[in-house]
């Protein structure tokens, strides 16, 4: 029984009370009188699960009975299309370009979720033109009307436009596991945060452990370094255990809340949509989310006109930070801190190449692990990224340590390569590969597979249906030729004449025949048509024959004799 305590820790954690009393049942909550809620879902570090969790969390919502939209925030994998098994046909830029309405691009997911694909364009499209700018606020009122709650599901990280979708929610939940790089790049998602001024309530949900104690351990570790170093009080919101089930899920491309309601991390989705749902008002209400994108239109509008007025603002240093010199706490809190480690007295101030010799010789050591040389290297990647909007490293080098990397599984590397393709075709406006292209690796992956080349028969049939029949079997000759050359039974082949024979009965009245066929029933009709008319000439000969037999007996005198009988026929 203890692996299910999470709703009531999660509560007594929170301050939460079911409105009501302890009485109140659980369909007494009704999320449709609540104002709209806005939640970012996030994480520092990518593979914690996060968009799983927004997938499950939002279907957990809606069999509440609460109207829940999705916006899949995340540039670097479309994995809420994936996980729900859904291919969008069109995203927030044919929106913004006035092709398309909000209703043509948002996609039905199960249980009535809504999941608006692309949504990342959101940070892009907030600096353009007037016109695509009101396009914009106006299908985000329209999405804050017609909702209950709004789910981003951003990528990792601490990029700009991950920021910005957090900072336009009204709820902020971090997505964290016990390994140590996950908790330090969490860790400066939220320094990001407190420079840039945000003050709201930050919730925590630990994904991937064994049970409520062990998310315990991880998020107190978490929550002292936040303390600690950021003077940030961080919220346990919840946890989502290590379960098998999953794993299955994902393979199958169905949420785990679907595939297996009863399972323990299923349970666990449920009760995170009951602490959600009974959270209190403060702070939600009104258009924020579309009110905050307007605001910084017109804030990133002034900034550009002003551009060769006066420098634009600059960002605050963060603490520890001098002029030509590194931070003297580049990390914060070391990876041997969220590890339970001794952690070691903070560095002092050094000079940029001072800094690079010692990170060097750091990595060399046999004791640093890659996680950790990890954790210190991805800050820096992505601060080089922002400030020169480029990567430090040859691109082409890049794919090809991916591809050799162990950290990718088939799955991974596949969706990888989708993903690629999907931001190719986006950008310049055609597919990688041409249709031919692509037709013939079709055949050839299905050449030696005869279960594969029916599956893809029985989708081409039911996309197309009578009019790919008449394609294939353009004459009857070739209708004829595939059934002979088919193994067909007795039975089958007796089920296929009778239903031809139907049709040709219905279309021309009457039943198809051969000519010899033909050519015997002519004759028997001939041959009963001449019986009837001699039947009829005998009942006349015999009527005759009847009187002539009458008027001799009754001695009537030269009685008229009948004529003769007709012949017998041949």
């Amino acid at each position: 029984m203890n692996r299910y305590r999470a709703l009531p820790a999660m509560n007594k954690i929170l301050e939460i009370h079911p409105a009501g009393g302890e009485g109140t049942r659980r369909d007494e909550v009704d999320p449709l009188t609540q104002s709209t809620r806005v939640i970012a879902i996030t994480s520092g570090k990518g593979g914690v699960g996060k968009t799983n969790i927004t997938t499950n969390l939002g279907i957990a919502l809606a069999s509440r009975g609460a109207r829940v939209c999705i916006f899949d925030a995340d540039t670097s994998l479309a994995n809420i299309n994936i996980l729900m098994g859904l291919t969008p046909r069109h995203t927030l830029e044919h929106l913004l370009e006035g092709e398309k309405t909000l209703d043509d691009i948002i996609l039905d997911g199960p249980k009535g979720v809504k999941i608006v694909p692309a949504a990342s364009g959101i940070a892009e499209y907030a600096q353009l033109d007037e016109t695509r700018h009101w396009r914009l606020v106006e299908a985000l009122r329209s999405l804050e009307e017609r909702f209950d709650y709004l789910l981003i599901d951003t990528a990792a990280g601490v990029g700009e436009t991950v920021l910005r979708f957090v900072q336009s929610a009204q709820r902020v939940v971090v997505v964290i596991s016990p390994e140590p790089t996950s908790l330090t790049d969490a860790f400066a998602l939220i320094r990001v945060l407190k420079r840039r001024g945000f003050d709201r309530p930050i919730h925590v949900l630990v994904n991937m452990v064994l049970n409520y104690t062990n998310s315990m351990e991880v998020f107190k570790r978490f929550e002292a370094a936040a303390k600690k170093y950021l003077h940030v009080q961080v919220h346990y919101l919840g946890y989502i255990p290590r379960d098998e089930a999953v794993g299955k899920a994902v393979a199958q491309q169905r949420p785990v809340l679907l595939e297996t309601p009863d399972s323990v991390a299923s349970r666990c989705f449920v009760t995170l949509a009951d602490v959600l749902s009974k959270q209190p008002k403060e702070g939600v209400g009104g258009p924020v989310f579309s009110e905050y994108w307007h605001k910084r239109w017109q804030e990133d509008r002034l900034r550009a006109e002003s551009a060769g007025k006066e420098p634009p603002p600059a960002e605050p240093s963060p603490p520890g930070y001098t002029s030509g010199h590194t931070p003297k706490h580049i990390l914060g809190p070391s990876p041997e801190f969220f590890s339970g480690k001794p952690t070691a007295p903070p560095a002092t101030e050094y000079t940029p190449k001072e800094a690079q010799r010692i990170l060097l010789n750091w990595i060399a050591e046999e004791s640093t692990t890659g996680q950790e040389a990890a954790a210190f290297l991805h800050p820096l990647i992505e601060a080089f990224e922002q400030r020169f909007h480029d990567l430090p490293c040859d691109l082409r080098q890049i794919v090809v340590l991916l591809s050799r990397s162990p950290r990718l599984n088939e799955t991974e590397f596949r969706d990888l390569i989708f993903t690629l393709e999907s931001h190719y075709e986006k950008r310049f406006r055609h597919p990688l590969r041409s249709l031919e292209s692509r037709m013939v690796k079709l055949l050839a992956d299905i050449r030696n597979s005869e279960e594969l080349g029916r599956q893809l028969i029985l989708q081409l049939k039911e996309q197309h249906g009578p009019s790919l029949c008449r394609a294939i079997f353009s004459l009857p000759a070739e209708i004829v030729s595939m059934i002979r050359d088919e193994e067909l039974d007795k039975e089958t082949l007796a089920f296929l004449i009778e239903g031809l024979s139907a049709i040709y009965q219905e279309r021309y009245g009457a039943l198809p025949c051969s000519h010899e066929a033909r050519a015997m029933l002519e004759n028997l009709q001939s041959l009963v048509q001449r019986l009837d008319r001699q039947e009829h000439a005998l009942e006349d000969s015999l009527l005759r024959l009847g009187r002539f037999i009458e008027e001799s007996l009754a001695g009537k005198s030269d009685p008229e004799p009948p004529s003769e009988l007709p012949e017998s026929p041949s």
